[in-house]
């Protein structure tokens, strides 16, 4: 499969913690896979997921809020590799991975 640079938006963590009030920095982004099967279907569009994210940064668990059941696993695949700043907490943050065709 050949892999795409997807676009993500730095503005997508929009749900912050629930304990520190404010969302996480985002350190590391991965580079995510265009599935075949949506791009010979020519399916775009943007997934949502809510990611646990550990103290340390790393994330601990993922759930699809939204998006095109083909690029799920893809956007999940990704952010599963995504590191966050570390905090004193647990928090839960608000991820949203961007497939589009033209790139």
């Amino acid at each position: 499969m050949k892999k795409v640079t997807i676009s993500i938006l730095m503005g997508l963590i929009m749900l912050g913690s629930a304990f520190a009030g404010s969302p996480r920095k985002v350190l590391v982004v991965s580079k995510t896979e265009y599935p075949r099967l949506a791009r010979e279907m020519r399916v775009s569009g943007a997934v949502k997921l809510e990611a646990v994210v550990l103290p340390t940064g790393k994330i601990k668990e993922l759930k699809v809020l939204g998006g095109h059941p083909l690029l799920a696993e893809s956007a999940q695949k990704s952010a599963m590799k995504w590191q966050f700043e570390p905090a004193s907490t647990e928090t839960v943050e608000t991820i949203t991975v961007n497939f589009n065709l033209d790139q």
